[in-house]
């Protein structure tokens, strides 16, 4: 089996792993407070990593998640655990609207910057 086909299959079963853990209502948490990119983009990586067997130097932010092999559901399952480990709801979409580890986590850092400072002005 090709590195990267091996790859993708692991990544497909880390991802089933989730959701089965989602659905026995096994959490990962909410944060409580907005998240910066680079904290966003750190946790994306080391879950792929960690999946993946391989060192979280070896995943690069800028390649597309279809590189490690994400088909849609996995990217579904993947959108519904980052809307658990940051407490907000999110787009089940959002893999390809920001194909990239970096791209969605700079989005998701704007975007509680902006729910964070909307919130702050009601006060």
């Amino acid at each position: 089996m090709r590195s990267g086909n091996r790859a993708a299959y692991k990544l497909r079963n880390f991802f089933r792993g989730i959701l089965r853990a989602k659905d026995s209502k096994k959490s990962v948490g909410s944060q409580e407070q907005p998240q910066s990119a680079e904290t966003i983009q750190a946790w994306l990586v080391s879950r792929l990593a960690r999946e993946l067997r391989v060192e979280p130097h070896e995943i690069d932010p800028r390649d597309p998640f279809s590189y490690y092999g994400l088909d849609s559901r996995t990217a579904v399952t993947l959108s519904g655990e980052l809307e658990d480990w940051l407490g907000r709801r999110l787009s089940p979409t959002l893999l390809w609207d920001y194909p990239t580890i970096e791209a969605l986590a700079r989005y998701l850092a704007q975007e509680s910057d902006v729910s964070e400072s909307a919130t702050s002005s009601k006060h």
